[in-house]
Formats: structure tokens, sequence, C-alpha cells
């Protein structure tokens, strides 16, 4: 059961190499949004960083930049087209196996309900050898850890990048909660973000951990901080967010 628990807080930081610095956020011509930094512990695996939209239409958006041998990377990614964009549907749910029951309890709000988004996550790409010819990408993310290898701790934390179509208030909470018959723990996720127009910069930090509860934050911030990190989606889907 512990691994259960375990898993719901590994979700958020799963992560492998670290960098240094960050660059802020940046919006050149066309509303484009540049994103540049360095990657270090860099080990040459990883040729190209890429983000890709699954299309809502018969064109699919794609954007990549050449990785440096360095680790340094550098892309631009054009605003995202009005059938791109996505309305938040909150989803609470609750499943029983093998006398396990978990809660999935969605309660956030949004201010402004046609509020429409998109989020966007980066990846890292291995284009595999001669001697190993899988490729694989893995997430490009921007964060802290104290921890790289381990489970993440209180004050790690990752920014992501996102798109609002509106100027509004989203709210509320997720929880993710598990009973069984000799114990309860949970996974709480509070939302206090304000968003803008256009390109937002939003923060995921893990606040605090104990008694099985574990507490996360999801605020706006103005500028980037922390360190790139190349890392792995280890769980999707314990805990839906925006």
């Amino acid at each position: 059961m512990k691994n259960s628990f375990l898993l719901a807080w590994i979700v958020l930081f799963s992560v492998a190499a670290c960098s240094e610095s960050s660059n802020p956020v940046e919006s050149i011509d066309e509303g484009s949004l540049r994103i540049s930094g360095k990657i270090s512990n860099f080990d040459g695996h990883f040729n190209k960083v890429y983000i890709s939209l699954p299309p809502l239409s018969s064109t699919q958006s794609y954007f990549e930049s050449e990785i440096t041998t360095d680790g340094s990377f550098d892309i631009t990614i054009a605003p995202p087209a009005d059938e791109q964009l996505i309305k938040y549907i909150p989803r609470s749910r609750v499943s029983v196996i093998n006398n396990d029951t978990t809660f999935y309890i969605d309660s956030l709000r949004i201010a402004d309900e046609e509020l429409k988004y998109r989020k966007y996550g980066l990846s890292a790409h291995n284009p595999g050898s001669i001697n190993h010819r899988i490729s694989y990408s893995l997430p490009l993310v921007l964060g802290e850890r104290k921890d790289s290898i381990g489970l993440p701790t209180v004050g790690d934390y990752l920014i992501t990048y996102h798109y609002f179509n509106r100027q509004t208030k989203i709210e509320g909470f997720q929880k993710w909660k598990i009973v069984t018959s000799t114990r309860t723990g949970e996974t709480v996720t509070n939302f206090n973000i304000n968003t803008k127009v256009g390109w937002n910069l939003v923060m995921t930090k893990f606040l605090s951990d104990e008694n099985d509860k574990s507490i996360y934050e999801v605020t706006d911030v103005d500028a980037e901080s922390g360190e790139w990190m190349i890392g792995t989606n280890m769980i999707s889907g314990i805990t839906q967010t925006l």
C-alpha cells in the first residue's frame, strides 16, 4: 500500500539531469514564445528539444530545436490556433479494486467559464545509434529537486508554460485519496492562478508531507527559476492538472 502513496508523489517530479540557470520567459514577434536554457550533466545522448500538440484539426503543430554539445537549447513556439485551445472539464470519480477504494475529487473553479488554454510540455529526443537503434524521448522540465534520484521532497517544484485566452481566476483543489482496511492516504493539489491573455508561467510546488497527506500548490509566477531537467513521467492520470 505504501508504494501507491509513493507513486502519487512521483507523478509531478520524477526527473534525472539538472542545469544551473534559466532565462526569463520571452515573448517575441507575432506573440511567439522563446525558451532557452542549458541542461547540465548532459551526456550527449539527446540532440533535439521539441513540442508537439495533438491535432484537433487536420494540421499538427510541431516545433523543434537542436540541443548543442554542451546541452544548450533555444526553441521558439508560435501561439496556438483557436482550435488547439481546450476548456477545462472537471472529472471526479470513485473506484474500488480489491476492496481498496480510490477517490478523485475535482473541485477546480474557473471564474470565466469561457476560458480556454493549452499547456505546453517540452521533450528531449534521443535519436538512437547504430548500436542502440531504438530512439526515444523524455520530458524536459524546469524546476528544482533536492534529490534528483529519490522521491520528491517538500520544497521541490516545477514550472510549466501555459497559453490562456482570457484573464481570469482559477482556484479550488484536486484530491486523490485511497482508503484500505489498514490506512488512508491522500494527495491534495490546491490552485490559485491569476491568468493573463497569452503566455503564462505556472508553478507546482510540494508544500507539505505528513500524516499520510501530501499537499501541492499551483500558482502563477512572473519569471522562470530553477534548473532544466531531463526526466521521466512515471505515472499519469492519478491527479488531473491543467
